[in-house]
């Protein structure tokens, strides 16, 4: 007997027509009228309503009736592929909106470099050019600087270099920058966007 003609059989022991065994279901008549005619066949979780409501076992309901069972096991094999996937894009929209959410707390999006320890290295290149290598979180770049000679002392040149987060994720970490058009300087300040002195190098006679 297939699950098609048990659902009838029961239903009829119990004297329910469609309509009220598709209320007591929860379901509409029509889904009542496609199981008992084989045209669709119900889940695992309304097998299990129905074997409770007819008070036999699942065993009892599917018994001979391999196709709900071959149903029934390929649903479960896609219902779990499908959490699966779903799961995965959980944890991964979650990365993204934590990583966001925490590059958007650390700095705001344009910022000056501002302590001794973001500088890595200070050398002079072959074309007689400042390179400064800085050490950036992997989420911001360098994006700009600016020189000046300092008012009160013409052999001072401050130095500011700006940054920005870039989510492109390039990391831009070194700079050349031409400072060396101040004929009497001797020192270059590295300075904050207040103009506050942090570093100090030494320029070479």
């Amino acid at each position: 007997m297939n699950i098609a003609e048990t659902v009838k059989k029961y239903r009829n022991e119990k004297k329910l027509t469609q309509e009220q065994l598709a209320k007591e279901l929860n379901v509409s008549r029509s889904a009542v009228s496609s199981w008992e005619v084989g045209r669709n066949y119900p889940d695992l979780e309304m097998l299990v309503s129905i074997s409770d409501l007819f008070g036999i076992s699942l065993d009892e309901l599917l018994r001979e009736d391999n196709q709900v069972l071959e149903k029934i096991t390929e649903d479960t094999q896609i219902r779990k592929k499908q959490t699966k996937k779903i799961k995965w894009l959980m944890i991964g929209i979650i990365c993204l909106i934590l990583m966001i959410l925490f590059i958007s707390f650390q700095s705001p999006n344009n910022q000056f470099i501002s302590k001794s320890d973001q500088i890595e290295s200070i050398g002079v290149t072959k074309d007689h050019k400042l390179l400064v290598t800085t050490e950036l979180p992997f989420y911001k770049s360098i994006t700009s600087y600016a020189t000046n000679e300092k008012v009160d002392n013409p052999n001072i040149v401050e130095l500011r270099i700006g940054t920005k987060i870039d989510l492109s994720f390039k990391n831009n970490e070194s700079v050349e920058i031409s400072p060396f058009s101040y004929p009497e300087m001797t020192d270059i300040h590295f300075v904050n966007g207040y103009g506050d002195m942090f570093k100090t190098y030494k320029v070479n006679p």
